[in-house]
């Protein structure tokens, strides 16, 4: 920072006294145009009493920067004196002559750096009033406007001050009018950011015209902005929601031909931004018959038909409003024709061998009304796998415990569409599978063995409506003989053979305490014996 002599005290108040602009209609310089400034000063709070107006109501944030900045201060002027000619911007100057009522705050932010979250001071230097620090509710009168604002200063010194300057020779400041009532409120006029509205829109499926629009400030989104988006086409409007800066709606039930539309952005009360009008935008709608896809999806359903259904989509959703039928083809033959509801349409196959793969395609087909919609290809084949059936049952048959079988009854066997119900007798055991007669009276019963029957025993299967009762006898499998060893085949564990033998006497022992004891005294025992028997050998060598 820069240092020179300064002047005497009562020569700068008097250069102040001849030369001050004094707020509320005293004498002043020219001012500027009385208009905000262009650049953004931006206040996190925007209106309240002015008794209450201190440090801690507002902070600001600003673009504004200083090339180079060393120092700012804050002013409060009347509107149209926010900048002043400033001679040179080397010679330090009495800043009290352009600004009477101002505040230096030492320490700047590097250039280029938007000033952040800022704090208003408490008070300002007020030069008509001898230079008293007064708070703001001092400073403020009712019933006016002032310019509330931030000036670059490149040096300073007490009174003495150097503005900075900008290519036309004046002061670089940033402020906003901030106008007070006749009850004791004030308010920052606070400028509305410019927006505009990008309209875009497409037709979507066969007569609907899907419209977005993107409020924009500048060129980008103005993703924090809120409101509503009114879309008109000259007639009807309709509003969406703005969110991330964006607006979307589907006008539905289009007739053929061009519509067309604009997007009208109404900002949120509290919003930072102006409504703004878009540009017109043509949507032709067109009914060319949109393209269709058909998927197929087939189970079986016991042991001799399928379930097939088959789902028409187009533009990648189901075609709920399609109108016409889907055929069902096999083996290069179609088998069915099923009208479409909802976009779907369901077909059983009957008649099918059990154990036997089928394979289906599908394929839909408009009616001759049908004007949205085009004919699908032929879908993707699906195979459907009929199980096998289990093994027939008869009369006297052996069975294997735990298997499934199925046993078969003539026509007029049961009551036509009576549910039929089984048993293993003789002790009876419920069975839980049920069968329901053909209208003829027959039946196909089956079941699965219970795994608890005997090998070699004897039963009965039992199958009752509740009126007429059927029985079938049947005996379980006898185990398969077990082989006997060949002769040169290892004796078995625990046979008498005298050369088989427990193996594992030691690690069963050691798992009693007791056989533990015993097998460390045996132990201990046979040590002491061999002991004794090498000593008495050894007396007998000496003697020989």
């Amino acid at each position: 920072m820069k240092t020179h002599s300064s002047r005497p005290l009562w020569q700068r108040i008097a250069a102040v006294a001849g030369a001050a602009i004094v707020l509320g209609g005293i004498a002043a310089a020219a001012p500027a145009a009385a208009a905000d400034s262009a650049l953004t000063f931006t206040p996190s709070k925007t209106s309240g009493t002015i008794a209450g107006l201190d440090l801690q109501d507002i902070k600001f944030n600003t673009t504004l920067t200083c090339d180079p900045i060393s120092e700012w201060g804050m002013f409060l002027s009347e509107p149209g004196a926010e900048t002043v000619p400033v001679a040179d911007g080397t010679t330090p100057a009495d800043v009290w002559a352009s600004y009477p009522i101002f505040k230096q705050r030492p320490g700047g932010m590097a250039d280029g750096i938007p000033w952040e979250n800022v704090d208003i001071p408490p008070t300002l230097y007020d030069s008509t009033k001898g230079y008293a620090s007064l708070p703001w509710s001092q400073l403020l009168t009712p019933d006016h406007s002032y310019s509330i604002g931030v000036v670059c200063l490149t040096y300073a010194d007490g009174f003495d001050t150097i503005l900075d300057r900008d290519a036309s020779g004046n002061s670089i400041a940033a402020w906003m009018r901030i106008d007070t009532d006749g009850s004791g409120n004030w308010k920052l006029n606070v400028p509305k950011v410019d927006t505009s509205v990008e309209l875009a829109g497409v037709q979507e499926g066969v007569n609907n015209a899907k419209l977005t629009a993107t409020v924009k400030a500048g060129d980008a989104a103005a993703s924090d902005a809120t409101g509503t988006v009114e879309f008109s086409d000259g007639s009807s409007t309709m509003s969406a929601p703005v969110a991330a800066g964006v607006a979307t709606t589907t006008i539905p039930g289009l007739a053929d031909g061009p519509h067309e539309y604009t997007a009208t952005y109404v900002p949120a009360e509290d919003s930072n931004y102006s409504g703004s009008v878009s540009g017109p935008v043509t949507v032709t709608i067109s009914k060319t018959r949109v393209a269709t896809t058909v998927a197929l999806v087939g189970t079986a359903v016991g042991y001799d038909a399928a379930d097939l259904t088959a789902t028409v989509s187009a533009d990648g959703a189901k075609a709920t409003e399609a109108d016409g039928v889907v055929e069902f083809w096999s083996a290069g033959s179609k088998v069915a024709s099923q009208t479409v509801a909802d976009g779907v349409a369901q077909y059983t196959a009957s008649g099918l061998t059990d154990g036997k793969a089928y394979a289906y395609t599908a394929k839909f087909v408009p009616d001759a009304a049908e004007t949205d919609y085009a004919a699908s290809a032929e879908s993707s084949a699906v195979t459907v796998q009929i199980p096998a059936l289990p093994a027939l049952l008869t009369a006297g048959g052996k069975v294997e415990a735990g298997a499934e079988y199925r046993a078969e009854y003539p026509a007029e066997t049961f009551e036509g569409g009576a549910e039929v119900t089984g048993e293993v007798h003789s002790d009876p055991i419920p069975l839980t599978e049920t069968a329901t007669a053909a209208a003829d009276g027959s039946v196909r019963y089956i079941f699965t063995v219970p795994a608890t029957l005997e090998a070699g025993s004897a039963h009965e299967l039992v199958l009752t409506d509740g009126t007429a009762t059927t029985t079938l006898a049947f005996t379980i499998e006898a185990a398969a003989p077990t082989p006997s060893p060949s002769p040169s085949a290892p004796a078995a564990t625990g046979s008498n053979n005298p050369a088989a033998f427990h193996t594992d006497w030691v690690g069963a022992t050691m798992q009693n305490p007791a056989g533990l004891l015993a097998v460390i005294g045996g132990l201990i025992a046979l040590a002491a014996a061999a002991g004794t028997g090498g000593w008495y050998l050894w007396r007998r060598t000496r003697r020989a």
